[in-house]
Order: C-alpha cells, then structure tokens, then sequence
C-alpha cells in the first residue's frame, strides 16, 4: 500500500486531524491532505499531546513520525493515551537501507517489541491492502486498542 492509498483510507474512516514531525518518507503527506487537516509538530512528544488534545476534543486525530521518534514519545504517550485508557492511531515511517544503516537497523530489530511493549498492534502497510487496513481499523476501534502503521520505504 502506497501514502496514497492509506491516506483515502483513513481519511475515508473520519481520520480529520493529522499531526507529526515532517520526515522526507512522509513527505508526500503534505500535497495528500489539505492544509485544514495537518499540522507538523517540531518533536514526537509535542505531537502526541496535540493529538491527545484533539482526541479529548472530539476529533479523528493520526500521529505520524518516523522510526526512531518513537522512542522520543513514550513518555507522551504513556502519560496521555495510555493513562487515559484511550486508543491512539500512529503511522510510523521505517526504512530498510542499502547498503545497511547502522541505525536504521538497530530500529528495525527493536520497533516490534517497542510497539508490543505500549499494548499496541502493528501492522506493516506495505504488505496490507486498502480492504485490509480498514478491517484491521475496524478491529482496533471495536475492541479500543491502539494502532500502529509501519511504512516502510
């Protein structure tokens, strides 16, 4: 699955507040949405308190960084969506190098037990159609469980 897609699909769901820090994996996200629905945050964890602060509110919200700000929101996260017991929706963007980063591939080793460890589910877009997805979103929001998309590019 390509932005393209997972962007219709979501916004397709009432996803209607997107906020993240710009990565150039996900670059594309600014000519996919309108300038009414995104926000770019200057770190992870200020992300996730707007996003929090949109939820709270009434809106759809979708947190977006790349790999490694993951790590930079847990305390975000776990003080936030976590303690409030609400589901959170989060897109995280990877990518696999070559010749091999060796950052990028401590991440890759590391992301799925991080992503385990917050009670999340994953699911890895690039092997997931748009009939998937929203299956899978349907699942997350029936049973109040956080969700999290790996794109990898």
């Amino acid at each position: 699955m390509n932005l393209g897609e997972m962007t219709s699909c979501l916004t397709d769901i009432g996803i209607d507040y997107w906020i993240g820090v710009p990565d150039s994996r996900l670059g594309p996200l600014s000519h996919l949405l309108s300038s009414n629905s995104l926000e770019y945050a200057p770190r992870e964890d200020l992300a996730v308190a707007a996003a929090f602060g949109a939820s709270v509110g009434g809106l759809r919200p979708v947190i977006f960084m790349k790999d490694a700000g993951l790590g930079h929101c847990l305390d975000a996260l776990l003080t936030t969506f976590v303690l409030a017991e609400l589901p959170y929706l989060m897109i995280v963007a990877t990518s696999i190098a070559d010749p091999p980063v060796a950052h990028h591939e401590v991440w890759a080793t590391r992301l799925a037990a991080l992503i385990a460890s917050l009670g999340a589910r994953s699911v890895d877009l690039t092997s997931t159609t748009t009939a998937g997805l929203k299956d899978l979103l349907r699942q997350a929001a029936a049973t109040n469980r956080s969700l999290i998309l790996i794109y990898c590019s």
